[in-house]
């Protein structure tokens, strides 16, 4: 228990944020509740306490004990509609701090418990108080956070949920705060399960993956053996260009496998294999994906526009003119109106961006 709670996560503050959140949207898909937001209160100097409510079925005590008691405790590991299978997360409180309190919404009642670690190290549940309550059915965890931690926790947290989905409601913070925290830049191409963002000066050449909400920046190290991956000149250009750029690849539950804490990817075989062959979907639909973002410019201007934003100044591909080019080569039927208006690369060129 004790490694479980102190060795596991490296991240001893990300963990309660990452785990209840995603606890607390299974308890909204097992609830039927998918497209609802869970609701996230973040610390703040008067109120100094993280807090995670859903909109799931409630626990009753005995399930209560199972859950945040008892290590290895899952009730998801028959369905990949749910992020959680391991037992682990529901503890992750005990990672940060010695009690977390856990409310329970159930049957029109509003009980709540003390999460403790007692003198063995074992986590025990206390009953606090029953009262009764009209709210939607549902848990809130809640975890007392030191002061010196209220900024880390709130800055955390926010770039945690960039990618959700169903983004959740938070309170606890400024609308500006959580709308510029939102910001991913610029789609400039998109397809099924993945997209592509403009750079924007300071983070190039980050690419994720995201599997149940949670991001992973990715390797291309141990993803390919470039050497061998680029023999192939017509293919080469694409992977230049994507494992160059800010991409977002979106797995569904299972195609990949993360480490125990979910603070990583674990690139085994099946990783592996599996973001290989979403990569080589993103470079089979590619090109019908430029047609499509291309046809949609109101005229010939603004379509030659789109396509230098494509392959120029706002992608990776705006330090390397070689690149560029044997990427552009390998796009030879880009048109625009029903006159079928070839784009090509003097539409750019034109334009100076390129010596």
């Amino acid at each position: 228990m004790s490694i479980l709670r102190d060795q596991l996560y490296s991240d001893k503050k990300m963990a309660p944020i990452r785990e209840y959140s995603c606890n607390a949207y299974d308890a909204n898909v097992e609830n039927g509740k998918r497209d609802v937001p869970i609701k996230v209160t973040l610390p703040t100097t008067l109120f100094p306490e993280f807090k995670i409510r859903d909109y799931g079925k409630g626990l009753i005590y005995e399930d209560m004990v199972n859950i945040f008691c008892s290590y290895g405790e899952s009730t998801k590991r028959n369905s990949n509609d749910f992020i959680g299978q391991l037992g682990i997360g529901s503890k992750s409180g005990f990672a940060y701090g010695d009690n977390f309190l856990v409310t329970s919404f159930i049957d029109n009642k509003k009980i709540t418990y003390n999460c403790v670690l007692d003198q063995s190290g074992v986590g025990s549940l206390i009953h606090l108080t029953t009262e009764d309550s009209a709210e939607p059915s549902g848990l809130e965890v809640t975890i007392p956070i030191r002061q010196q931690d209220i900024v880390d926790f709130k800055n955390k947290s926010l770039s945690f949920f960039k990618f959700w989905e169903v983004y959740p409601e938070i309170v606890g913070t400024s609308a500006y705060d959580i709308e510029n925290s939102r910001k991913k830049g610029d789609v400039i191409l998109s397809g099924d399960g993945w997209e592509i963002y403009a750079n924007d000066g300071r983070n190039m050449r980050i690419a994720h993956v995201v599997m149940g909400n949670i991001s992973y920046p990715i390797n291309w190290d141990l993803i390919y053996d470039y050497s061998s991956r680029y023999n192939d000149p017509k293919l080469r250009p694409f992977y230049e260009f994507i494992t160059n750029s800010n991409v977002l690849l979106r797995m569904k539950i299972g195609e990949i496998e993360m480490a125990p804490s979910r603070e990583a990817l674990q690139y085994t075989e099946h990783t592996v294999k599996s973001i290989r062959a979403k990569l080589d979907n993103v470079i089979k639909t590619m090109s019908s994906s430029i047609n499509q973002t291309i046809s949609t410019a109101p005229n010939l201007w603004e379509a030659r526009m789109l396509y230098g934003k494509i392959f120029g100044y706002l992608t990776a591909l705006n330090n390397n003119t070689n690149m560029y080019r044997q990427l552009e080569r390998c796009f030879t039927d880009i048109v625009w109106g029903p006159n079928k208006v070839k784009i090509e690369n003097y539409a750019f060129t034109n334009l100076n961006r390129f010596d």
